[in-house]
């Protein structure tokens, strides 16, 4: 039996299930997930891999091949919990649609109960007062409406469409950094955008980061400061939920109902550390000096380390063999090449539909550098 048969094999599959269960168990405990999926995902990325002429051309192992799996399995829920999206709107929750009132219409709405009521009882009133003459002033005194429990009676219905009223419906803001214009501003501490939500109808909250793991070891809280070159505001983010198997740590809003306070929608990010420096967040856009063809799509590319200190910012100890990088052309377009061997500062990198000439003078982002800011918004009360 060939290693591409064992791979295939139902055996194999059950093994990779194995190790896919655990990994998500440990690692993506919140996504939903069933092994009947998980079934299916795997013989998909069994499939797609065994279609990879190059690929089963160079892997000979099956253990080599189990590990491709395993990551592309990884990469797929990553890509559940990180996005890595243009900045946009995502409605996530629907607590409730029920009719809201605001505070004159729950008063009113009220009243007109009330004066309903009123209007009922005034009537048996009468009609009681009719037809027991004799005792019409004492019993027109029991039927009378007590002040004090219509306000009370006003207070308790107020006080429950109110609280109807504050159900209200959340939505998620998602925004990456590496959709900044990187070449420009290849530092990644900065960070410059115009959000789509109308602030003065909104309440907006900065719930966590997803920052590179690197950034735990550098500082143990950071400051994030939004300004609008009018008014700035400061949150700080605590570590929450670290891995050595996740490319990203979670950070938390130490102040989970700190709303912000900025009406103006041109917002300017910065990172400070515990000693409030800014923070070291690293750089991108790190010049590709040599190409040479490989055939078969594949491209070595020498990254420039000419400068120390900027080849360590762009942060090559974050990449792994088969993820994914992201190239500026020096024809100004971005293209997406898969890395299938570091050595030092020479990445080996499989790209589809390219020649070697675009390469040449072209630049780098890495994904695995960049940091994701989720918010949340709601409506204004």
């Amino acid at each position: 039996m060939s290693v591409i048969d064992d791979f295939k094999s139902d055996k194999n599959i059950n093994l990779i299930f194995n190790a896919a269960s655990k990994m998500i168990k440990d690692k993506y405990s919140n996504v939903d997930t069933h092994d009947n999926g998980l079934i299916n995902i795997i013989k998909s990325i069994i499939l797609s891999i065994c279609s990879d002429a190059i690929l089963i051309k160079k892997i000979v192992k099956l253990m080599e091949l189990n590990k491709i799996a395993l990551s592309k399995i990884k990469e797929h829920y990553d890509g559940i919990i990180n996005r890595q999206n243009e900045p946009e709107i995502i409605k996530t929750e629907e607590k409730d649609e029920s009719i809201k009132y605001d505070s004159e219409q729950l008063l009113l709405k009220v009243l007109e109960l009330e004066e309903k009521r009123s209007v009922v009882n005034s009537i048996a009133n009468l009609q009681k007062q009719q037809s027991e003459v004799k005792e019409s002033k004492q019993e027109s005194s029991i039927q009378q409406s007590n002040p004090i429990n219509f306000n009370v009676k006003i207070l308790e219905k107020l006080e429950v469409l109110s609280r109807e009223k504050t159900k209200v419906s959340y939505k998620n803001i998602v925004i990456n950094s590496y959709n900044r214009d990187w070449c420009n501003s290849p530092n990644r501490n900065k960070l410059s955008f115009t959000i789509n939500i109308d602030l003065l109808k909104n309440n907006i909250k900065i719930e966590r980061l997803l920052l590179p793991k690197l950034i735990k070891y550098k500082t143990s809280f950071i400051t994030m400061t939004i300004n609008n070159n009018k008014l700035s505001q400061k949150i700080i983010f605590i570590l929450k939920t670290s891995s050595n198997e996740n490319a990203w740590d979670i950070w938390e809003n130490i102040n989970s109902d700190n709303i912000l306070l900025i009406t103006n929608k041109n917002w300017h990010i910065s990172f400070t550390d515990f000693l409030n420096n800014d923070l070291d967040m690293g750089q991108d856009n790190i010049d590709i000096i040599e190409v040479n063809d490989n055939l078969n799509n594949i491209y070595d590319l020498t990254i420039d380390n000419g400068n120390k200190l900027k080849y360590d910012s762009f942060g090559v100890s974050l990449i792994n063999k088969y993820d994914n990088i992201l190239i500026k052309t020096n024809l100004g377009d971005n293209i997406q090449g898969k890395v299938l061997h570091i050595n030092d500062n020479i990445l080996s990198v499989y790209i589809e539909n390219i020649e070697k000439k675009i390469l040449m003078n072209s630049s780098l982002l890495n994904y695995k550098g960049q940091y994701t800011i989720m918010m949340s918004y709601f409506q204004k009360l």
